[in-house]
């Protein structure tokens, strides 16, 4: 069997659905969810379950459209309002009733020790004049803080 080429502009994937494949756009895409095997890939209109692994979507997605934020959770990060250490605040759903139903309306989401430095790179951040980016709350070694932030900074130069 011959090699599978995909196209790099490529703007979708498919999942299979009832022995249906499915096409899936990234930019419906709000979050993934992980729980027991599955994947909740969670859309405005509709929410697929597909099981698989949060390794293989991850490959999936482009990496400048999306952050893994937990080992549970995957957000789009043009939808990300705020965040700091522990929660990621996505955008409320529009008041028009646009959304569907359920998962699709939820937009706090916690975030990962493990993945706080890849949310930090993920991002455009205008540090205050000391350019400190505090990662750790109380209780943290200084000295591991510091190794962090200077692995995320050198990301953060590294894509610039």
């Amino acid at each position: 069997m011959g090699k599978k080429v995909v196209e790099e502009s490529q703007d979708f994937f498919y999942v299979r659905i009832n022995g249906c494949y499915e096409q899936v756009r990234f930019k419906d895409i709000i979050y993934v969810r992980s729980h027991r095997g599955y994947l909740q890939i969670v859309t405005p209109q509709r929410t697929f379950l597909v099981m698989n692994m949060m390794k293989v979507l991850i490959e999936i997605l482009p990496e400048h459209l999306f952050c893994r934020i937990h080992r549970s959770y995957i957000v789009r990060i043009e939808r990300v309002k705020a965040f700091d250490l522990t929660w990621v605040r996505l955008h409320d759903p529009p008041s028009d009733g646009s959304y569907k139903k359920g998962l699709a309306l939820q937009t706090k989401f916690p975030v990962g020790e493990a993945h706080r430095v890849k949310l930090y790179a993920s991002v455009k951040l205008l540090l205050n004049r000391t350019g400190a980016t505090r990662l750790w709350g109380v209780g943290r070694q200084k000295e591991e803080a510091q190794v962090l932030l200077e692995e995320m900074e050198s990301e953060l130069e590294k894509e610039q």
